[in-house]
């Protein structure tokens, strides 16, 4: 019987090589700390993608089960059409009969749902400032945005400051579900796109497939 896609995509990426952890580590107490403070920022900004954020912390490039995606649940319906089916992915663009902001003209729009994460993400940051963690240890901390111009794939890296020198907390690309749809989805250019039942049950051929789209041009 063929996997559910979440499920095939979730026993995919437990096959690719973690990240090296960097060099000092943040201790997985801080971690979590910090984790938690970025998700209570975004309710505290009153973000709309406040309660969309799934397994934040597994975003932590040490974490035991680093995810290099963040999955974002939007909190709408859509009906997805299909634009153009590669060898590997489908590519779709969304309808939505909501009000939000990143629906203009009933469509789902890539490039704003990408921007206001990025923006939102950047003042829940700001409005953190400085973090005192339990281990007495203080952290600054801050959000780049990479992008892949050959793919549109944006990759987002929160570092942080304190310890020695500037660390790597946090590299994910982003992954969209909605309400009513079990597919989830890539944004990137005009349009969405989602691996293919088979090309996910195929281990091997996805994490090329998946490296190939997020690149943090490092």
């Amino acid at each position: 019987m063929s996997l559910k896609f979440n499920e095939a995509f979730d026993k995919l990426m437990e096959k690719i090589p973690q990240f090296d952890s960097p060099t000092p580590t943040i201790i997985s107490k801080d971690t979590e700390e910090i984790v938690q403070k970025i998700v209570q920022a975004f309710h505290d900004i009153n973000s709309i993608f406040q309660g969309t954020l799934i397994d934040f912390i597994k975003t932590s490039i040490n974490h035991p089960y680093h995810y290099p995606v963040l999955f974002l649940k939007m909190p709408f319906n859509i009906n997805r059409i299909k634009v153009l089916q590669d060898k590997d992915a489908s590519v779709y663009d969304l309808k939505a009969d909501v009000q939000h902001p990143v629906v203009r003209s009933g469509y789902v729009i890539p490039y704003l749902i990408i921007s206001l994460f990025n923006d939102d993400l950047k003042r829940a940051l700001a409005r953190i400032g400085q973090m005192n963690c339990a281990s007495s240890k203080t952290y600054t901390l801050s959000v780049f945005m990479a992008e892949n111009s050959a793919k549109g794939m944006p990759v987002f890296e929160i570092k942080t400051t304190g310890i020695e020198c500037e660390v790597t907390l946090c590299k994910f690309s982003l992954k969209f579900q909605f309400l009513n749809d079990s597919i989830t989805y890539f944004a990137t250019g005009p349009h969405f796109w989602a691996l293919d039942q088979t090309t996910l049950e195929n281990s091997n051929a996805a994490i090329i497939k998946i490296y190939e789209y997020i690149d943090t041009c490092s």
